[in-house]
């Protein structure tokens, strides 16, 4: 963290900049993250449509399908067995993702992100249910 002290008029104000670099060295910036201060808590603008909650649900919907036809196609196991498997681990993969987001600077835990995990698992749950 870069404490850079601005003078203006005679007084003196304290501010708080953090500068991330990319690869090439130019600053990178998160257009979903904005603050009041740069001494407050970042604001995450979260919104229920976009590239990334359809990412959550299509690779929830393909994890719980394939761990499904791995463990009911070629394990041989039991079908309410193997539902209950994919289902879960897609349920502790999305969990987990949110849990990591969260440990991230200038990223967050978002329930919005994990009601799109869940839709995808109800319809890989609806598409495994009418094989």
């Amino acid at each position: 963290m870069v404490i850079i002290l601005l003078l203006s008029g005679g007084t003196m104000h304290l501010s708080a900049q953090r500068f991330h670099h990319g690869l090439l060295g130019e600053p990178l910036h998160s257009p979903s993250v904005s603050t009041v201060d740069s001494l407050r808590k970042p604001v995450f603008h979260d919104s229920w449509f976009s590239r990334d909650k359809g990412l959550h649900g299509a690779g929830s919907l393909i994890l719980t399908a394939a761990v499904f036809n791995v463990q009911y196609r070629f394990g041989k196991s039991v079908r309410e067995d193997a539902v209950l498997t994919s289902v879960g681990t897609a349920l502790m993969v999305g969990i987990s993702k949110e849990l990591f987001d969260a440990s991230r600077v200038n990223n967050h835990f978002s329930y919005k992100d994990l009601i799109y995990d869940v839709l995808g698992i109800m319809i890989a749950g609806v598409l495994i249910s009418s094989d």
